[in-house]
């Protein structure tokens, strides 16, 4: 995750208008879950300011298609609460939908953000109970073990790696290579020469794929594969 929060950190404006409401959530819990004085809340500047522009700038029309509007761990967490499954999610996972509630409440553009309030609201207070009792560890460990981020450059600095199929297909790949044991989400394009495999778990580019990419269970993507 802190992937992500050091891309979120440095986005400007324009960038920033962009991001999703579960980016941006998944930052605030992750902000949240350290002291005040923690050193991992410095390194990355003060998140708060970053909130603060996203509830003023987002443009959520930017996400008008279906392929924009993925939101994989927040459209899980969302189901649970509907499906009476809150007592089974971590405090990190709770966090997350605390703070998408609130950071949707607090946009300029509220109503662009109706139907995740609306879904989120009658589960509301019980989130908050479950809150108080549930001990927050730092750095969003229980969603941290299903999901990993990579951005463009990272993928781009991992180890390569050879392969003589992809897959299931015969297929040679050399290059870097990310490998996770459960879901990954591409903050970004899918540089050519790159190979991404999500076993067991689901692939989410918020970009194009110029490389290869596979997962066990879905993919989606926000722009074109080449």
């Amino acid at each position: 995750m802190e992937r992500l929060i050091r891309h979120v950190s440095t986005l400007t404006d324009g960038d920033l208008a962009r991001t999703s409401l579960e980016d941006i959530a998944l930052c605030a819990a992750w902000f949240d879950s350290f002291d005040e004085q923690d050193p991992e809340r410095m390194v990355n500047g003060d998140m708060r300011k970053q909130f603060d522009r996203w509830v003023k700038c987002v443009d959520p029309a930017e996400q008008d298609t279906e392929g924009y509007r993925q939101q994989p761990i927040l459209r899980y967490l969302i189901s649970c609460a509907v499906k009476s499954s809150l007592d089974g999610l971590s405090r990190d996972e709770l966090d997350v939908l605390y703070f998408a509630y609130a950071l949707a409440l607090r946009s300029e553009q509220k109503e662009h953000f109706a139907r995740p309030l609306q879904c989120i609201q009658p589960y509301l207070h019980q989130i908050r109970d479950l809150r108080e009792v549930r001990r927050a560890d730092p750095g969003l460990p229980s969603l941290s073990k299903r999901y990993r981020c990579y951005t463009s450059e990272a993928l781009q600095e991992l180890e390569a790696r050879d392969m003589g199929s992809f897959a299931g297909l015969e297929m040679v790949h050399r290059g870097p290579t990310a490998y996770f044991n459960g879901s990954i989400k591409i903050l970004g394009d899918v540089p050519d020469g790159v190979a991404v495999i999500a076993e067991g778990g689901s692939l989410f580019v918020n970009g194009s794929v110029y490389g290869k990419v596979a997962g066990n269970e879905h993919c989606e993507v926000w722009g074109n594969i080449a």
